[in-house]
């Protein structure tokens, strides 16, 4: 996969190739266009937390974009 003329690979087990496939399809969406989607929302939501850290204020956008991505709200 390319992303921002970077070259990715991602090693995933048959239950996880099976999640993301399923995850992906639900959303209309290829694998490869679902693991970009995921970058950037991940790449965004770490830029927000960096400068909310700075700022000492949380979010509504953070929990917005963990909630897409199913990270979990804990971290």
């Amino acid at each position: 996969m390319k992303l921002y003329n970077t070259h990715l690979t991602l090693r995933l087990n048959k239950k996880e190739k099976q999640a993301l496939k399923r995850n992906a399809y639900k959303n209309k969406m290829t694998m490869s266009n679902y693991i970009r989607l995921l970058i950037n929302m991940d790449n965004r939501l770490n830029e927000i937390r960096k400068n909310n850290i700075k700022n000492n204020i949380y979010s509504e956008e953070i929990t917005k974009i963990m909630l897409n991505i199913g990270r979990d709200l804990t971290d």
